[in-house]
């Protein structure tokens, strides 16, 4: 992670090769998107979601879960279950390397490690520049909660919430859980 990068996060700071973001005020976290790369395709997330970034680190896998999650990860004594954003996006899986993230996202308390090729930036999209997605939703994408149009960039915003179904949200967040107190 650059200084520059951080520094266009506005209220973050760089931790252990990571980044963290602190306490952002609602008003300041409006529009703005964290950007990232899942093979040629540049994805954008609602930065309110987003804690921090960490580089990869040894994930333990956990039977029984589904293939695009990997297993967890312990950060600073917290367990978090991680996600291989290729594999759950219907992207060929890869090798890991030196730019691939783990971008930990909190889903109203369940917090998840999300995978990527790299992250990019922070961007600022305002209304005019985001359509409905309604038109592949309808083709069957559920991720996808609108285009982002950053002069000729083109940036699927992510809606985290339905990157897993409520079941599986529920199954993994007892998983979790169970894996806590067991």
């Amino acid at each position: 992670m650059t200084d520059e990068f951080a520094k266009n996060l506005g209220s973050s700071a760089a931790v252990n090769g990571g980044l963290a973001f602190e306490s952002m005020e609602e008003d300041a976290m409006e529009g703005k998107y964290l950007t990232f790369r899942v093979g040629h395709d540049r994805y954008g997330i609602a930065i309110r979601y987003v804690t921090e970034i960490v580089g990869v680190q040894k994930i333990i896998e956990v039977p029984e879960l589904p293939d695009y999650m990997l297993g967890i990860i312990s950060l600073r004594g917290q367990v978090i279950p991680v996600m291989d954003a290729r594999m759950r996006f219907h992207h060929e899986s890869t090798v890991f390397d030196e730019r691939t993230c783990i971008i930990i996202i909190d889903l109203e308390g369940l917090v998840i490690g999300l995978i990527v090729d790299r992250v990019d930036e922070v961007v600022q999209l305002k209304d005019q520049q985001l359509e409905s997605a309604d038109t592949i939703g309808r083709l069957g994408n559920k991720f996808v909660e609108s285009i982002g149009k950053l002069g000729d960039q083109i940036i699927l915003i992510v809606n985290p919430e339905r990157i897993m179904s409520d079941k599986q949200l529920n199954e993994l967040q007892q998983k979790m859980e169970t894996e806590a107190h067991g």
